[in-house]
C-alpha cells in the first residue's frame, strides 16, 4: 500500500511540476518586442502612436496613418515609463524612468521643472562650504 501512495504521490508531483514549467514557459515565451510601442488620444478621435524606434504617427478611425516628426519622444524608448494624452488635442505627458516630465505642447517637447520631492541634481560641495553656508 504505501509503494501505491509513493507512486501516486509522485505522479501528482510530476503533473503540478510540469503544469507550473508550462505556465512560466507560456509567460517567458512572449514577446512584447514589436513595431507599435505605444498609443493614447490624439484628439478628433484619432490616436497618437509611438513606434518602438520613437516616431510619432497619428490614426483616424477608418482613415490613414499620417507622419508626425515633431511628436517623436525627445528620449529613448527604453528611457520612457509612460505617455499619455494631457486633456487638451495634441498636448501630451511623458515621464522617463528616471522620473524626469515632458509635455508637449503645439510645436514640440518640453522639459518640465524636476518633481517637487524627486531627486535634483547639485553640485559638489564641500563640508567647510556647507557649514560657512549655515554661520
Amino acid at each position: 500500500m504505501a509503494k501505491r501512495f509513493a507512486y501516486v504521490s509522485f505522479g501528482v508531483l510530476c503533473l503540478v511540476t510540469v503544469h507550473e514549467m508550462e505556465a512560466k514557459d507560456a509567460r517567458a515565451g512572449w514577446n512584447a518586442d514589436g513595431q507599435i510601442w505605444g498609443t493614447t488620444a490624439f484628439g478628433g478621435g484619432a490616436h497618437l502612436v509611438i513606434a518602438s524606434s520613437g516616431e510619432g504617427w497619428s490614426h483616424q478611425p477608418f482613415g490613414a496613418w499620417t507622419r508626425h516628426e515633431e511628436l517623436d519622444l525627445p528620449v529613448p524608448v527604453t528611457q520612457v515609463k509612460f505617455v499619455e494624452g494631457a486633456g487638451d488635442p495634441g498636448n501630451f505627458l511623458l515621464v522617463t524612468k528616471d522620473d524626469s516630465v515632458w509635455w508637449f505642447f503645439e510645436t514640440g517637447w518640453h522639459q518640465s521643472e524636476p518633481f517637487p520631492g524627486g531627486p535634483v541634481s547639485l553640485g559638489a560641495q564641500s563640508w567647510g562650504e556647507t557649514k560657512a553656508n549655515f554661520r
